[in-house]
């Protein structure tokens, strides 16, 4: 409400006309402010729009003296080093678990078979926790939003209101934050903020219909905003749907957070599913068949921000698809599945792009037996190889492949194994070695595999195991067993040779996850090379751990030896008192356990007056 005369609108003198702004008066702050809010950024008509400040910000402009004083520079205040924990001298790792009502960090000590600590804390998230891509920031939700954890003492760094959100998503160069909330009535809410500062940069609202999922299904898959590779953080894509009522691809662009070039890929209209190059700005969009029938299914590589289709090929008698990208993103996979001609039965093979060869070449690659199922694909992370299991049984077979051919660089077929039980496959980080799981229906059985050899280096089992995590550095690896099993919650760790190194039980387990590494210096042919010549390096390496394990046997001796001086003390002590009181000793023993029948068993009974109270009428 205004007060009385509560509206001023200045006029010039000399023409009669406003100056074009007026001061308004209102009972309250509070409806100030609120209508500061609700009018600020008002259009008028055509080019006119309403601008709201507060009469004390206006005079406080115009209090402003006209001769400038250097301010007072603010007192230092040192920032947390994020990456501290790079700077550990042995090199380790961290890892982050959460049981019950604790969180937990570790370092990694396999070498030592000890645990350090290197921070705890109770009921530090109400969800989960979620480590950064480059692991500098550590993030918990809370009933009020998220926060940001990090330096040597995980210190608070950020907050950020989202209340009641579900799920969270960091950027691969960690600048951004990405929030998701879902509300009664089918509402969502996706914000987008920067890291840095806190700040909200953009945000999606609208029902469920307005966020269109991938897939055959449209289950609901997160993150629903997908990035671009790289670390430049300059683009994310999600679907949308156009006029016509088809599923789109929409691309943003940062920091602006805007749509690119002000609308969506034209090129991707009916698409069923995208995936972003892991390193470039680079699209792989699967679009079936038209409902028509007039256009073929058809897979397609667009570069960002040009919209150049740099690849396309067309599927026939398509059943499914799915899109493979090589961590390095020198190549792509195209898993098809299509139908027979009788439609009854399907079929499979393999559609390789050479992504980052002049004109992108593309060859066709069959599994050794076509007709069967296809249950696992997967790229060495660092190298040319790649793995399928391929059969429909429970023992079904593993073929392995090059994507190097000597000069013809065509793919080849190197090794398959017989009758494996496994259903899953998990590469190191670093390539060479990987992991033949057996999870779900075959409860947890593990096959350690050596690619460059072709060889098993050891075989393993964790019953009901549920997740695998390789560590950064490929060395070792963590089998656990959540909380979705009643029992055997907890984990255990390997190294790469399938030495079990240890094992924990925990009760009302959740989540296991190694704390990852910002990228390397070296480039891929200095790593290579590193690989090549290993020997060179590793005798210093040997004895640092040996001498690592010689402290800790040093150690354990000495507390061994601690531990058994301390029982020598508690015995000499006793003795002594012994000692000190023999005539007291000496009494009592002559009283103890006389002969039966040498005396007389008597029971007397007893009153007591408890209490006394006296009741007056």
């Amino acid at each position: 409400r205004l007060v009385r005369d509560g509206v001023v609108m200045p006029v010039d003198k000399g023409s009669g006309l406003s100056k074009g702004f007026a001061i308004v008066e209102y009972e309250t702050a509070q409806e100030a402010k609120a209508a500061k809010a609700q009018l600020d950024g008002y259009k008028l008509g055509k080019g006119n729009t309403f601008k709201t400040d507060m009469l004390d910000d206006v005079m406080r402009y115009a209090r402003v003296p006209d001769a400038y004083s250097v301010p007072a520079p603010p007192s230092y205040k040192p920032m947390e080093n994020l990456q501290e924990w790079m700077m550990d001298s042995r090199g380790r790792d961290q890892y982050m678990i959460r049981f019950q009502n604790s969180t937990q960090v570790f370092w990694n000590e396999p070498k030592t078979n000890s645990k350090e600590e290197a921070y705890r804390r109770d009921f530090w998230t109400e969800k989960y926790c979620l480590w950064s891509p480059q692991g500098n920031y550590m993030a918990t939700m809370h009933t009020q939003g998220v926060q940001l954890w990090g330096g040597a003492a995980f210190s608070r760094i950020m907050r950020f209101s989202h209340p009641r959100s579900d799920e969270i998503d960091i950027s691969p160069a960690e600048k951004y934050l990405v929030t998701f909330g879902s509300g009664g009535g089918g509402e969502v809410a996706i914000d987008m903020w920067e890291t840095r500062t806190g700040r909200k940069l953009r945000e999606f609202r609208g029902g469920q219909q307005d966020f269109p999922m991938g897939g055959k299904t449209n289950d609901f898959k997160w993150p629903i905003l997908q990035w671009a590779g790289g670390e430049e953080d300059k683009y994310f894509a999600k679907f949308s749907t156009n006029k016509a009522g088809n599923r789109i691809v929409s691309v943003y662009e940062t920091p602006s957070m805007a749509l690119l070039d002000k609308k969506s890929l034209a090129n991707t209209e009916g698409i069923q599913d995208f995936e972003w190059s892991p390193v470039d700005n680079i699209l792989a969009c699967y679009i079936p068949e038209s409902a028509d029938g007039n256009s073929p299914a058809k897979v397609s590589l667009i570069s960002i921000p040009s919209r150049k289709e740099l690849r396309q090929k067309n599927l026939f008698n398509t059943a499914d698809v799915n899109m493979h990208w090589q961590a390095d993103g020198r190549y792509l996979a195209i898993h098809v599945a299509r139908f027979t001609k009788s439609k009854k039965s399907q079929y499979h093979g393999f559609e390789l792009f050479r992504v980052k060869e002049p004109g992108c070449p593309m060859e066709v690659m069959d599994p050794p037996d076509k007709n069967v199922k296809i249950q696992d694909f997967a790229w060495e992370p660092k190298g040319h190889r790649f793995a399928i299991i391929h059969g429909d049984t429970g023992r079904p077979d593993v073929s392995f492949y090059s994507m190097r051919d000597g000069k013809q660089n065509n793919v080849k077929l190197l090794h398959t194994l017989k009758g494996k039980p496994c259903n899953q496959l998990f590469w190191s980080p670093q390539g060479s070695h990987l992991i033949l799981a057996g999870l779900k229906g075959l409860n947890g059985q593990f096959e350690f595999f050596n690619a460059e050899t072709m060889e098993t280096m050891n075989s393993g089992d964790h019953f009901m195991c549920t997740h695998v995590n390789w560590d950064p550095t490929g060395r070792y690896v963590v089998t656990s067993v959540d909380q979705t099993h009643q029992m055997e919650n907890g984990y255990i760790m390997w190294n790469f040779m399938g030495d079990q190194l240890f094992k924990i039980n925990l009760d009302r387990f959740y989540q296991f996850q190694w704390r990852p590494r910002a990228s390397g210096l070296l480039t891929l042919e200095q790593e290579e090379d590193i690989r090549k010549n290993l020997r060179k390096y590793t005798k210093r390496f040997e004895e640092e751990d040996q001498a690592l394990k010689s402290r800790a046997d040093t150690e354990r001796q000495a507390e061994r030896k601690r531990l058994d001086q301390e029982w020598e003390d508690f015995l000499a002590a006793k003795k002594k008192f012994r000692e000190e009181h023999a005539e007291e000793f000496s009494r009592l023993e002559a009283l103890v356990a006389l002969p039966e029948g040498s005396y007389e068993y008597e029971e007397v009974e007893r009153d007591e007056v408890v209490e006394f109270k006296e009741e007056v009428d």
